[in-house]
């Protein structure tokens, strides 16, 4: 399993390398055309998860669509049980897990400091609201299920600090639910 993982993560650094980093020949800057791999049609690449994004997760073979996405298909083995794909970036983790067939497990993807929905921040300027700064945010998707959307909001008013909690709806929830709850 961490050989897959770590071929996985190993394809994945060096697509992300190869892309930013100029190939250097004999100590000049080119950019080889015969040497560059052109994505298929209809690939782009995959800078930010968006909700419609959402569906191309559920099954690993959706993943092929993001050219800066490799699969490595060659290191499949009998014993193998599951797929891991963790990344992350200054503003977000995402970790899932599929089966052997490639069908989403399991998945969490956290964003931090994003823009709210208008209706979460309609909500945090009305007069219960009207002296304090939002500090910081984070949205919690889980399972690729835009339903299980969930917003934590950090507020400060002075030395006071305040944690709010909402769901996809706007809705003031207690919390965010902690578990990582498996794909039905």
């Amino acid at each position: 399993m961490k050989t897959i993982i770590n071929l996985i993560a190993a394809a994945v650094l060096s697509a992300v390398l190869l892309m930013i980093t100029p190939s250097t020949v004999k100590g000049q800057d080119c950019t080889c055309v015969e040497e560059t791999e052109l994505p298929d049609e209809g690939a782009y690449f995959l800078d930010f998860i968006h909700e419609e994004d959402y569906p191309n997760f559920m099954h690993i073979s959706g993943l092929k669509r993001y050219y800066n996405i490799v699969y490595d298909e060659s290191a499949q083995t009998p014993t193998l049980r599951s797929y891991q794909i963790q990344g992350s970036s200054k503003g977000g983790n995402l970790m899932a897990t599929y089966d052997k067939d490639g069908k989403l497990i399991r998945a969490k993807y956290v964003t931090k400091n994003t823009r709210l929905p208008k209706h979460i921040t309609e909500h945090l300027v009305m007069d219960e609201y009207k002296d304090w700064t939002m500090v910081s945010n984070k949205v919690t998707v889980r399972n690729f299920d835009p339903e299980s959307t969930e917003y934590q909001v950090k507020m400060k008013n002075g030395k006071q600090t305040q944690t709010l909690h909402f769901d996809r709806s706007g809705n003031r929830i207690d919390k965010l639910a902690r578990k990582n709850r498996r794909v039905a």
